[in-house]
């Protein structure tokens, strides 16, 4: 058995953790490109400026805002209980689904590998939660996951991936 599946099994309730360190500096170093930028705009491009000077700023700026929205609204903490798991984000709202409710979950193979978590919320309607796998410890969360949600199916890569079912 997975050492890490084991020490999450045995030690529930969980929070996994994205490294704060790396979210919060890779924000803050997007912000002061952002900001050096816009000073370089203003203050150092003028009309004699070649196009290419007045170019790269606008592709900085993108770059930056791209990494800051990424680390904002990217899955940030995991947190298992015995009744639920709780996905955290840093500006978005944080999902809590039931063990009992998780209906099915599958990985969708595209440009980034995702976990998608089909379950029914409290009214009954049928709703999608996709994570990225480079989350840490993903293999050990998808296991209690398999442990605990029951009703769950899986599709082939997971069942072929996981311990526990």
């Amino acid at each position: 058995m997975n050492k890490d599946s084991q020490d999450l099994r045995m030690s529930l309730p969980q929070k996994i953790r994205f490294n704060p360190f790396t979210r919060y500096f890779t924000m803050f170093m997007a912000c002061l490109a952002m900001f050096y930028a816009i000073y370089v705009m203003t203050v150092r491009i003028n009309s004699d400026s070649s196009a290419l000077m007045k170019a790269i700023p606008f592709i900085i700026i993108f770059l930056a805002l791209d990494s800051l929205l990424r680390n904002s609204f990217n899955l940030n903490t995991v947190f298992l209980t015995d009744d639920f798991i709780e996905f955290g984000f840093i500006l978005k709202k944080n999902q809590r689904i039931k063990w009992e409710s998780i209906n099915k979950l599958e990985v969708v193979i595209s440009k980034r590998r995702l976990i998608r978590y089909i379950y029914t919320d409290e009214n009954g309607m049928d709703k999608i939660l996709t994570t990225t796998l480079g989350f840490p410890h993903m293999l050990a969360i998808l296991n209690v996951v398999a442990e605990k949600a029951v009703n769950a199916e899986f599709d082939d890569f997971l069942k072929s991936v996981l311990i526990t079912k």
